[in-house]
This record gives structure tokens, C-alpha cells and sequence, in this order.
């Protein structure tokens, strides 16, 4: 993230170009100097609180994570506004995730 942005930024994340399932471990987002802002806490109760689109999001049974339902080529998740991202308009900063491409779905029978 580079520095100059506005004051109280939002981020979207764009998960992927393709229909699909991800496995999402974590995310979080640091300014410039590498300090946690903010981090998801790892719980889908969190991410089914936030807006997202053509993303439906289910839990890893008997594995670490959670699992994303990808149904089509334009998913999204708008991470939350936080107090702290007035930060990175100074120093930037980077956002992080941890995730797995689980697979690719052939939707053009569809």
C-alpha cells in the first residue's frame, strides 16, 4: 500500500479471476513499518459479518481456516474501516494474507 493515500482507507480484496474454492488461513493488514492494524480473528462468523459479493464463506471441517465458495469469476471482500488506517496514509503499509487456491470450477456448463 503505498503512502499518500486517504485518510480512512478501505480495502477490497479481490480473491480471484476464476469460480472457485480458497482456503483462507489469515489476513491482516500493517503499516509501514510491518505493526499489525488490524487482523482477522479467524472465526467465518467474521467474514459472513462483512461485506462481501459472490462469495459464500464455509467452515474447514477438521482443518485449519476456512473455506471460501467462489461462484464466480469476480469475488470480493471489503475488509472493515479501522481507527488505525489513517496510519498508512504517512508510512504505507502492506496487506497480508494466507490462503490456498483449493480448486477451479467449470461453470460454463452452468
Amino acid at each position: 500500500i503505498p503512502a499518500g493515500i486517504g485518510p480512512r482507507p478501505q480495502f477490497r480484496f479481490d480473491l480471484a479471476d476464476s469460480a472457485g474454492i480458497a482456503q483462507l488461513f489469515g489476513m491482516r493488514l500493517l503499516d509501514g513499518e510491518g505493526t499489525p492494524i488490524w487482523e482477522w480473528d479467524g472465526k467465518p462468523s467474521t467474514l459472513n459479518a462483512l461485506d462481501r459479493r459472490q462469495l459464500t464463506v464455509l467452515e474447514a471441517a477438521g482443518e485449519p481456516g476456512v473455506f471460501l465458495f467462489l461462484p464466480t469469476r469476480d469475488p470480493m471482500l471489503l475488509l472493515p474501516e479501522c481507527a488505525e488506517s489513517g496510519r498508512l496514509s504517512q508510512s504505507g503499509g502492506f496487506l497480508e494474507f494466507d490462503f490456498c487456491w483449493r480448486g477451479t470450477i467449470d461453470t460454463a456448463s452452468q
